[in-house]
């Protein structure tokens, strides 16, 4: 009886049920994330930053957490508010029934995208400019963030098909062997080749986009 305790003991504090802890409800993981990223600001900041999150979710790009907006909020390193975090405490109930109010009128489908298709945006009073924004074009400034537009995005990027073995599926995405400058997404049963962020290269260790330091080979 000691050693199963012991062990279900390790497993709760190795994050063995983060996933399932996070709230299922994708409308209230929208809010939530709006209301941790961008409390702060304006209630035109809030709606930028929702948009952020639906275009991404309409881009439907693995790197990003795929098509679904709570997939999109909770994907690992890319909204720093969930980074160790399995639910986000509210302490402004006000504040928060404010932005649901907001995002009820874009959510899940309602609405014109204000931002001309923005998919970025940071903090360069916290974070400065990383490596990512040379890939992006700036949109706008509101409040604390401003707001890009990735260059490689498919309303822009111009895209080079590429050899593959037969179809593939659409949205799956692989390295080039040999070529730590760009990767290979699948677009409508062909691989097309695109550019790195730079500093980053697919890792297919993980399946992910990884800082270019951590791929072999790169």
């Amino acid at each position: 009886m000691f050693v199963y305790l012991f062990w279900l003991y390790i497993f709760l504090i190795s994050g063995g049920f983060a996933h399932t802890m996070r709230p299922a409800d994708e409308r209230e993981v929208f809010a939530k994330t709006i209301y941790a990223e961008a409390r702060g600001e304006s209630r035109e900041g809030w709606l930028w930053v929702a948009w952020v999150i639906k275009n991404r979710a309409r881009m439907n790009k693995p790197y990003w957490g795929g098509s679904k907006i709570r997939d999109v909020c909770l994907h690992p390193y890319q909204f720093e508010c969930w980074n160790g975090k399995n639910d986000i405490s509210i302490d402004e109930p006000g504040l928060y029934k404010d932005i649901l109010q907001l995002i009820d009128q874009i959510y899940p489908s309602g609405g014109s995208d204000p931002t001309g298709g923005a998919d970025h945006y940071n903090n360069p009073a916290k974070e400065g400019y990383p490596a990512w924004v040379s890939n992006c074009d700036v949109v706008r400034r509101i409040g604390n963030h401003v707001f890009y537009k990735s260059k490689n995005s498919s309303a822009s990027a111009p895209s080079t098909p590429v050899g593959g073995s037969g179809p593939c599926k659409s949205g799956h995405i692989r390295g080039i062997p040999g070529n730590c400058a760009y990767y290979e997404e699948c677009v409508n049963e062909s691989y097309m080749k695109r550019p790195n962020a730079p500093g980053t290269a697919f890792n297919p260790a993980t399946g992910n986009f990884d800082h270019i330091g951590n791929v072999a080979g790169c």
